[in-house]
Formats: structure tokens, C-alpha cells, sequence
């Protein structure tokens, strides 16, 4: 089944315009359905919605976690938009809750139209491949989250055990993905149910608020000790579990877990990551936005859309910015998603890496970003004179032993010329000293006008909505505690390049997790 998640609403926040709230609401598109898994504590979440390009009304039903105000607040502004969609939950989500003494249930339950209700107490098949599961039981008690919560029963003050939580799950042929918006019962004890109910299938993605956020250290640790041994593929934590007890996650489990903010996007991701080599190739090959044009390639396969880029592909004027060595292509997308008002194009030789990004961008529709698998030695190749105004080096391989191979040596610049605008602009975002150094003393040596630069941007007053867009690569360099480095720079087309000729202290690092090859310790 394939899938595609949004969050509309969450306590963080991510992309231009967009904004948060302490609440959740996540938009779940399943084939051609669509199912909302919450409203968070607001209208903010249609909002957000109209921003990101997605139409709600047409909805088939909304599904509620449970009856906190911050996960129903925005059902009646839905309701109002959206006149056919039903809400399914359990009975007891009417009931009237409280944190210690303040009110934090549902709002006026009473006054909305209960026709539209589709109550559940057990698993029930909303649309194909997507389940409400309301059968969460309580097997181990030392991952609940019940503490100041009460609820009125029959008139009587009691301690609420979240009789009205339920979990939504997305079932595939092999495995299964779960969502939970607070977890109160349990994420340990969601996870045995689901997959009590639904034997024999591994697990895909797990997403949602565990409610450790100031917990204590025994509960975390009951959850994480669990996950050790159930983990997940992917491992989506957001809103009540805790940007601390997130960066714990992320310490013991690394790249399978990641922050699920407003805006984010989960493409069924993982169905794809079990995909072979050969596989991304042919989905590539079948990719409309993707270009293989490899050196080996390009000398006997003609290259057609040099210098029309605009006019054929695009079909506006929008400047057009390249990302070169572009990896897995998550930075191509995120600008994407930014500047609609803007073309993108990623540059890699990797396709199976390149694949990831191509892949989203090809589900949620993107018209401005499009791949280049070639080797950027000869990128000069694929556009025209002034067809480019701007280029993003992300990452890049510092190439310590060889300037020629250095995407910001005067080689490089000489090329990017032949199709820059004059004054064009050149991103450089880097973990190496080595690189960042050569490219001061490059900028330094020819005059280059500089804009912005500075040597530990997450703790600079530059970072913004786009810097803060982070690669896969470069949060292993800040999980490693490695400052991020940028430069902002024009490139103008007049004057002869010249090489700096210094020595530079090498990294002592070549990459993830792997020691400096060379026992050299300076390099020009």
C-alpha cells in the first residue's frame, strides 16, 4: 500500500509560512483516500494545510486519538469545512477530562451532530489498508502515562485511564505502520496489540507522542529498552515525547529515528528502502523529472534540453538553482517545497542515493524539481550561458588531495561560469574546516564579493528557515558535535581565476564514522 503522511500541526514547526501549536494533527493519504488522524488544538491545522497545497474537504473521515482539547480542538472548524466526512472514535471520548483541576477535554461535545459519529470499540477497517485500533490493553503498567489526569464518570471525579485512545494503523503486505497521538496506554503496550492483532508482520515506521516529555528516566527507559528489541524501521517522535527525550533516541538509535514536525512529509519512505540497487534504477529510469546522462553516457546520447530548461521542462521563467553533489537530494526537495517560485535541480552521479529524494518529490507532485545523475566534471555540459542563478554545495566531499576534483577550486568556478548569471550566487554548507578554509583563502585570493560567512551557523544569526534545512549526512556531523560552516558568495563573470597556493591543516576525518587514509597532515 502506498502512502502518504503529512503533519499539519505539531509543537514545532518546519517550512516558510507554516506555523505550530501544542497539539497534533496528521493528514494521511492512502491511494486515493484520505484520512485525518487528529485536529490539533486549533483551526491552525487548515491553515497550514491551504499553505502546503492540500485540499481537506475532501476527507473521508477524521480519526480521533483520544478527547484531550489539543487533539480535538480544530474538529469543529473541520466539521464546518468538510460537510461529508465521519469522525470515528470511541464513546468514551465525550466524557469530560482534567489535568489536576483544569478542564482539558473536548469542547462542547454535547452540541455537535452525533450522526456524523462512527463510534469503534474494536478493530475496524476505515478504508483499505487503514485501521482504527481502538484494543489497546494494558500489559505493562510501568508505560503508562496517567498521572494528573482524571475524568467524570457517571457524575464522579476518577482517575482516567484513557479508555477513549486509540492508535491508527497502515497495513501492508509485510508489515505494518502505526500512529499514535499520545500514547497514555502506552507505546509499548500499542505496539504488542497491533501486532497481537496483526501476526507475522514486521514493523515499518512507529509515529507519534509518547508523553515521556519530563518524565522520568525509568519511563523512558522502559520504552527505549522495548525498542531494542522491536525497533522500528523509522521512528517518528513528536509533540509529547520530548525534543530531550528525542535527542536521547536519536543518540541510542541514530538515523532510524527522526523528529516529526509541522510540515513534514513521510512518503512511504521505507517500503522503498528495502528496494535493491537494481530496483532504484529502473524506478529512475521511469522517473519523468530525472535525467541519466553519466559520462560514459553523454557523448553518444544527446542532450536536448540545454538551454531550455526553462521553455520545455519547467515551463515558466522561474530562476533555476542547482544543487551539486546533491546526495540523497533531501536539501533539492526542502528548497522545493520553500520557493515554488523557484526551479531546482539536483546534480549526483549516485542515482541510488539520489533515488530517495527523486522518489518524494515525484509522490507529493513537486513541478519545480527535477535530477541530474551525471559526474559534475562536466556539468557545463547540461546548461547554457546565464541559464543558472544560483548554486548550493552542500556537503561536499573536501577532495584534500586534489584541487581539480574541489567543487569550489577555481576548476569548478571557471566551469560554473559558462552557464551562471554574472554575479550568480554559490552556497558552500560544510562540516570540513579543510574545505571551508580553502574556499576563504579561493575567495580571498580572486576578490570574490562574500555575503555571509561564518563558522558555526546553528549558533550564528544567520540560520534561517533555509539553512536550517538539515541532509541526512549532516545530522551525523551534529550528532558528532562537528560545527556547520557557510559561505554565501558571488561568483561575477569577469577576471582571471587564480588557485591559492597555501598549506591547509587537513580534517582529521574523511567520513562518517572513518578515520583520516592519509597519515599527511596538510594538504594545498
Amino acid at each position: 500500500m502506498n502512502y502518504k503522511i503529512t503533519t499539519l500541526a505539531e509543537n514545532s514547526v518546519y517550512g516558510k509560512g507554516l506555523q505550530g501549536e501544542h497539539g497534533l494533527s496528521l493528514l494521511v493519504e492512502a491511494g486515493e483516500h484520505k484520512v485525518l488522524f487528529d485536529t490539533g488544538a486549533s483551526d491552525l491545522f487548515l491553515r497550514n494545510a491551504r499553505l502546503l497545497g492540500l485540499d481537506l474537504s475532501d476527507v473521508e473521515y477524521v480519526v480521533l486519538s483520544h478527547g484531550h482539547r489539543d487533539h480535538t480542538g480544530g474538529l469543529y472548524a473541520f466539521l464546518k469545512m468538510n460537510s461529508v466526512a465521519k469522525v470515528v472514535c470511541k464513546r468514551e471520548v465525550f466524557r469530560k477530562k482534567f489535568k489536576n483541576e483544569r478542564e482539558n477535554g473536548m469542547l462542547h461535545p454535547e452540541a455537535l451532530d452525533k450522526s456524523r459519529f462512527w463510534l469503534v470499540d474494536e478493530t475496524t477497517e476505515i478504508v483499505p489498508g487503514v485501521f482504527a485500533f481502538p484494543d489497546v490493553k494494558v500489559v505493562d503498567r510501568n508505560d503508562t502515562h496517567f498521572e494528573h489526569f482524571f475524568t467524570e464518570i457517571e457524575g464522579e471525579m476518577r482517575p482516567d485511564t484513557f479508555e477513549d485512545e486509540l492508535a491508527l494503523v497502515l497495513k501492508g503486505e509485510k508489515s505494518l505502520s502505526v500512529l499514535s497521538a499520545c500514547s497514555h496506554r502506552g507505546i509499548t503496550n500499542i505496539i504488542r496489540a497491533v501486532q497481537n492483532a496483526f501476526p507475522g508482520l514486521g514493523l515499518k515506521l512507529v509515529m507519534g507522542g509518547f508523553h515521556i516529555h519530563n518524565a522520568e528516566e525509568e519511563k523512558f527507559n522502559v520504552i527505549s529498552a522495548f525498542l531494542g528489541m522491536k525497533l522500528p524501521k523509522r521512528l517518528g517522535v513528536c509533540h509529547c515525547t520530548g525534543i530531550d527525550k528525542y535527542a536521547l533516541f536519536r543518540q541510542q538509535f541514530n538515523d532510524r529515528v527522526f523528529y516529526n514536525y509541522t510540515g513534514w512529509v513521510e512518503a512511504n519512505q521505507i517500503d522503498y528502502m528495502g528496494k535493491g540497487k537494481l530496483e532504484k534504477f529502473a524506478d529512475m529510469a521511469s522517473y519523468p523529472h530525472v535525467f541519466e546522462y553519466p559520462y560514459s553516457a553523454v557523448d553518444n546520447v544527446p542532450f536536448d534540453m540545454k538551454g531550455k530548461w526553462h521553455k520545455e521542462f519547467f515551463k515558466n521563467d522561474n530562476p533555476i538553482v542547482l544543487e551539486l553533489g546533491c546526495g540523497r537530494g533531501e536539501y533539492t526537495v526542502g528548497l522545493g517545497r520553500m520557493f515554488p517560485d523557484k526551479n531546482f535541480i539536483a546534480v549526483d552521479i549516485k542515482g541510488a542515493r539520489m533515488w530517495t529524494g527523486a522518489t518524494e518529490s515525484l509522490q507529493a507532485g513537486m513541478k519545480n524539481v527535477a535530477f541530474l545523475r551525471t559526474n559534475i566534471e562536466i556539468i557545463d555540459r547540461f546548461f547554457a550561458e546565464g541559464e543558472v542563478s544560483e548554486i548550493w554545495l552542500t556537503f561536499s566531499d573536501p577532495q584534500m588531495k586534489k584541487a581539480t576534483k574541489r567543487l569550489t577550486s577555481t576548476y569548478f568556478m571557471e566551469r560554473y561560469r559558462k552557464f551562471l548569471v554574472s554575479n550568480g550566487i554559490i552556497h558552500l554548507k560544510t562540516d570540513s574546516n579543510f574545505m571551508f578554509t580553502y574556499a576563504k583563502y579561493m575567495i580571498e585570493e580572486n576578490g570574490l564579493p562574500v555575503e555571509f560567512i561564518t563558522e558555526d551557523l546553528y549558533h550564528s544569526d544567520l540560520v534561517d528557515d533555509i539553512l536550517g534545512i538539515k541532509t541526512y549526512y549532516e545530522q551525523q556531523w551534529l550528532d558528532r558535535g562537528l560545527s556547520i560552516k557557510y559561505i554565501k558568495f558571488l561568483l561575477p563573470q569577469e577576471g582571471e581565476l587564480r588557485e591559492p597556493d597555501i598549506e591547509i591543516e587537513l580534517d582529521s576525518y574523511r567520513s562518517y564514522n572513518r578515520s583520516k587514509r592519509s597519515g599527511l597532515q596538510t594538504s594545498k
